[in-house]
């Protein structure tokens, strides 16, 4: 009709609703057909405005066929041509439509600065819509990376926005995150109570795909708590909406269905099995923590025992080392006191010769001062004679008991003066005293 008329815009606006409703049955490849014919037309007509939205609607398709790459040139040639045109606020939603890709294709460090330029443009000119989309798709970003505090900001702000505009589809994505965040942080109570708010508003809008999201993330929250009687109870009910949305597909879809049902079911099933393989995984960890430690015990047992044996072993090796030098000490010892005891013994020999040869010179001496001089020779001799001859006879070889050393002189004196016994009587009152030679022998000469 169009073509007829030529009205080559309206051709080419149906060509891109025929599109739409291609894309939307899955028949991609006839909606790109389509579209690129609608951009043709458009590039005749010249009209930017328009090619930038054709640019915008082939970036959308093949973004869902994942074609990522040719997803993204078709939207920067969106922005470049709303751009061209002035045409601002289109610019900023493809600009945040951009971001919002970037976000879902793993690429944050392209998405957020592109987000945030719109959030700040949308703020400007007080465009809650837009601004609402700009902070959920950071609380998106956030999320992602694990940085739950920021998301949940993000999500609030997001969540009061839409409140705002009365938009309960979108305040349910955003308390689905919240949800999520809680159960995140394992606050499980939290995240349960957002979940079955966003299970309830779901419902009461008429939203299938959202209370299927709802049931699941309750199946989850319930499995991460423990409670996984109240998880296979949301885990069938989610089921149960699943199977409801996919009613009215074709039979290949419901055989697509069924096969997910069945994925699903193994995946509960997996679940199990891996709970199971994660406690026998903590069991191996408790058995092998157990044996390492057993393993660490006997070692430092070992390392005790070592260490005893090498206190004993040096301890015999010091004492068999204290006995040798104990024996040399004895040994030496005994040879000193045999070399004192042959000394003293010498000695008394040489005094003893000496006052041989003193009794010999005073019997061939007449002169009586000469004698006299002799005889008080011989008795201090004598007494020094004396004195070793105790040292060596004795066992201590270095003191001399005094009582039996001055007995003895005394007695010496008295017989080498040829004193009468019955004249004179010898009184000794003597301490027990165990002098030394050095001293001993002073005394002996002084008593004389």
């Amino acid at each position: 009709f169009y073509e007829e008329k030529g009205d080559e815009l309206n051709r080419a606006r149906t060509l891109i609703n025929i599109g739409l409703v291609k894309r939307n049955q899955g028949l991609y490849d006839e909606a790109m057909t389509l579209f690129f014919d609608a951009l043709e037309i458009k590039e005749a007509l010249q009209d930017t405005n328009s090619i930038a939205f054709s640019h915008k609607t082939i970036g959308e398709t093949y973004a869902i066929i994942g074609n990522t790459e040719s997803a993204a040139e078709h939207f920067e040639k969106a922005v470049q041509g709303f751009k061209r045109v002035e045409n601002t606020e289109m610019e900023y939603t493809m600009i945040l439509n951009l971001g919002g890709f970037y976000m879902e294709n793993g690429d944050p460090e392209r998405s957020r600065p592109m987000v945030l330029q719109a959030k700040d443009y949308f703020e400007s000119v007080d465009n809650r819509r837009e601004m609402a989309r700009a902070y959920y798709i950071l609380g998106g970003l956030a999320f992602d990376a694990e940085q739950f505090s920021e998301a949940e900001q993000h999500y609030l702000k997001s969540r009061s926005l839409f409140e705002e505009m009365g938009a309960p589809f979108r305040i349910n994505g955003c308390e689905q995150y919240l949800s999520s965040i809680a159960l995140q942080q394992k606050d499980f109570a939290k995240a349960e109570t957002l979940a079955l708010g966003v299970l309830e508003r779901a419902k009461s809008i008429g939203s299938h795909s959202q209370t299927a999201r709802a049931l699941y993330l309750l199946y989850e929250i319930q499995k991460e708590a423990a409670q996984y009687g109240k998880a296979l109870h949301y885990f069938e009910a989610y089921h149960e909406v699943q199977d409801s949305i996919e009613n009215e597909e074709t039979t290949k879809h419901i055989d697509e269905l069924r096969l997910k049902y069945e994925t699903a079911v193994k995946e509960a099933e997996l679940v199990e099995m891996e709970s199971q393989l994660q406690l026998s995984e903590l069991a191996r960890k408790q058995q092998r923590n157990r044996a390492i430690g057993l393993s660490i015990l006997a070692a430092l047992l070992l390392l005790i025992l070592i260490l005893i044996y090498r206190l004993y072993r040096d301890k015999q090796q010091n004492n068999a080392q204290l006995i040798e030098k104990n024996a040399l000490i004895q040994k030496t010892l005994g040879e000193r006191e045999v070399l004192l005891r042959e000394i003293h013994h010498r000695v008394k020999n040489n005094l003893q010769f000496i006052s041989s040869l003193l009794n010999l010179q005073s019997r061939h001496t007449a002169d009586e001062t000469a004698l006299a001089v002799l005889n008080d020779s011989k008795t201090r001799i004598n007494s020094m004679l004396l004195v070793h001859q105790k040292l060596y006879q004795e066992d201590n070889l270095t003191g001399v008991q005094m009582p039996y050393y001055i007995d003895n002189l005394l007695d010496s004196l008295i017989h080498s003066y040829q004193i009468d016994r019955r004249k004179v009587q010898v009184d000794a009152d003597i301490q027990e005293l165990n002098l030394d030679i050095d001293t001993a022998i002073p005394i002996g000469l002084i008593l004389n």
